[in-house]
């Protein structure tokens, strides 16, 4: 015997009211159309915000107290750089007995080679202040071992290595301009200050 279930019109009109209701909610509330910047302004907001503080508070925090926040961080990534960078550039090293030139003429600025003595070839960089400091040094070495002969290779013009290295004179060592840094790609001396030891 078949059942036939019949719904009430009231409920009928209900539903339908029920369904008109979620069809004009949808014309008038459309969810999902939102933009991206809309649903988020207030997060974005936040960290412009922070960001805004930021730039305010780290010059002042560093004015104020003298300490560098930046610094450490800028310390750490120049030694993770380096710690991926010296391996591979050290591969270029020149090899224990290699025969390795010494400086053009044209690039000595002062003194002259000794055929007969071993020779230290010290790249030291740019003529700064900082790097004439450890010329002191490399003078004291000089006098106490005869049979040394130390070149100081500079990143500077010869104008300028002429200028910091006038006041010495009458010395064995060797002053060399390197500013197109030829010579200390022919060494591979991709940081200063490094050394070299040649055997005559």
């Amino acid at each position: 015997m078949a059942t036939i279930s019949a719904t009430p019109a009231c409920q009928q009109t209900k539903t339908m009211e029920e369904d008109g209701q979620m069809v004009r909610g949808s014309r008038v509330r459309p969810a999902g159309n939102l933009g991206w910047w809309q649903q988020h302004r207030r997060q974005i907001g936040l960290l412009l915000l922070l960001s805004l503080l930021l730039t305010i508070a780290v010059p002042l925090f560093r004015v104020t107290i003298g300490w560098d926040i930046v610094a450490p961080v800028r310390r750490e990534l120049a030694l993770l750089r380096a710690a991926m960078t010296f391996p591979l550039l050290a591969r270029k090293d020149p090899k224990q007995g290699d025969l390795l030139p010494l400086p053009e003429p044209s690039q000595v600025v002062k003194g002259s080679f000794q055929p007969n003595n071993y020779k230290i070839v010290v790249f030291v960089g740019p003529a700064s202040p900082c790097a004439l400091k450890s010329v002191e040094l490399y003078r004291i070495v000089q006098k106490a071992h005869k049979q040394l002969q130390i070149i100081l290779v500079f990143a500077s013009p010869k104008p300028v290595v002429q200028q910091a290295v006038g006041q010495y004179a009458g010395e064995q060592l060797v002053y060399v301009s390197d500013s197109d840094k030829h010579y200390a790609s022919r060494l591979n001396a991709f940081y200063y200050p490094r050394l070299y030891l040649l055997d005559r």
